[in-house]
C-alpha cells in the first residue's frame, strides 16, 4: 500500500459551498459513523481553532447542512482514485473549549428530522399494512420509502406518545425487519435477504491492523414458540419455528406477544430466533481506510481459520486525522434462516 504513494483527503461542503481547502489545515480529527440499522447515522469534527475563526466569524448555524466524502488515491493500484461519500447530515451540537481553543461540531444524517425522531404523537392506524404506515410515514417527512421485505397486514396499531420513528421501529422489530434512514430515504428490509448478499469484498489477516471475535454458547436457541389467537376458530393455539440449521445446542425461546393470525406468528417467530441468534458470532476490524466498506453489505473473511466465512457488516466507523484514513468494522456471522 505504502510503496504506491497511498493518499486520502477530506472533501467537504458547508450549506452547498465547498470548504474543502479552508478547513483542512483545521481538521484534527473526523468520523463518519455507518450504521446497518436501527441507530441513525453520525459525523464528527474536531477543530483546532488557534487563529479563533471557528468561535469567531466562521462560527457554524445548528442545523446547517454538511456533505462530506473521503477521497482515497492509490488504494490498491497506482493511479486509482475511490471515494467514500460518508452522505449529507445537519449540525446537531456545537462545542467549544479551551485552551488550546478548539471546537467539536457533532452532525446527524439530514433525513432524520427533529419532528421524525421527537416529536410524539397519539393515533390510531386501522386496516392497513406495514408498508402503507411506512408509506405514510415517509410522506410525511419527505423521505423517499425503500421497502425490501414481504408486506404485513394489521387489524389495528396504536400509536401513543411516540415518535414516528420510534413507533416505526417497533413495527419493524415485530415483523423482523431492520430499519434505516439515510441520504433521505427510509429504507425497510429483511435482515435474512441482505445475509443472502454475496461479499463485496474479501480480507485475509494481512488486510487488517487488528481484529477480534467472539463466539458464545450462552442466548443461543434452536426454536421459538408463539402464542397466538384464531379468530375464525375461536381458540389459542401456538406455532413453533425451528429451522433445519439452527444451533444443535439450545432452549426454545417463549415469546408472550399479542399476534392476529397464524401468518403473524410464524413471522415473528422467525425474527425473534433471528434477532437471538444473531450474536453467535460477533466480530471487529481495524485496517486502513477503504471505500468500500459500507454498514449492510456482507464481506468474506479468508484465512482466519475456524472464523472465516462470510459475515454481515453491522457498522463502520471511516475516520480521517492525522494519522490518515481508517476503518473500524463491527460484523456479525450471516445466518441461513
Amino acid at each position: 500500500m505504502e510503496e504506491i504513494g497511498r493518499r486520502a483527503r477530506l472533501q467537504m461542503s458547508y450549506e452547498g459551498e465547498d470548504i474543502s481547502r479552508e478547513i483542512a489545515k483545521h481538521v484534527t480529527s473526523f468520523e463518519c459513523v455507518d450504521n446497518a440499522s436501527d441507530e441513525a447515522d453520525s459525523l464528527k469534527i474536531d477543530l483546532q481553532d488557534r487563529e479563533r475563526r471557528w468561535s469567531g466569524p466562521w462560527w457554524p448555524d445548528k442545523g446547517a447542512e454538511i456533505f462530506a466524502s473521503i477521497e482515497c488515491l492509490n488504494l490498491r493500484k497506482r493511479g486509482e482514485r475511490m471515494v467514500y461519500p460518508c452522505g449529507i447530515y445537519t449540525i446537531d451540537e456545537i462545542s467549544a473549549s479551551g485552551p488550546p481553543w478548539k471546537m467539536q461540531l457533532a452532525c446527524t444524517s439530514s433525513s432524520v428530522k427533529t419532528s421524525l425522531r421527537r416529536e410524539k404523537k397519539t393515533r390510531s392506524w386501522e386496516n392497513t399494512s406495514l408498508q402503507d404506515i411506512a408509506q405514510r410515514i415517509a410522506e410525511s417527512h419527505d423521505l423517499e420509502l425503500v421497502f425490501k421485505a414481504s408486506n404485513t397486514s394489521f387489524n389495528r396499531r396504536d400509536q401513543r406518545k411516540q415518535s414516528d420513528l420510534a413507533f416505526l421501529q417497533d413495527l419493524a422489530d415485530e415483523a423482523g425487519l431492520q430499519l434505516k434512514v439515510a441520504e433521505r430515504r427510509l429504507i425497510l428490509f429483511s435482515g435474512e435477504s441482505f445475509d443472502k448478499q454475496d461479499p463485496s469484498l474479501s480480507l485475509t489477516p494481512e488486510d487488517v491492523n487488528g481484529w477480534q471475535f467472539t463466539s458464545q454458547a450462552h442466548d443461543l436457541y434452536k426454536a421459538c414458540k408463539v402464542g397466538y389467537w384464531g379468530a375464525a376458530e375461536k381458540s389459542f393455539f401456538t406455532y413453533t419455528y425451528t429451522p433445519d440449521n439452527a444451533p444443535e445446542t439450545g432452549q426454545t425461546l417463549q415469546i408472550n406477544k399479542r399476534v392476529e393470525s397464524r401468518a403473524a406468528a410464524e413471522k415473528l417467530a422467525k425474527a425473534e430466533l433471528r434477532k437471538k441468534n444473531e450474536s453467535e458470532i460477533t466480530g471487529s476490524l481495524d485496517l486502513m481506510g477503504d471505500p468500500r466498506i459500507f454498514a449492510g453489505n456482507t464481506l468474506s473473511l479468508e484465512g482466519f481459520q475456524a472464523l472465516s466465512g462470510k459475515y454481515f457488516i453491522k457498522q463502520v466507523r471511516h475516520a480521517y486525522g492525522r494519522q490518515g484514513y481508517t476503518c473500524s468494522v463491527s460484523v456479525r456471522s450471516t445466518l441461513e434462516y
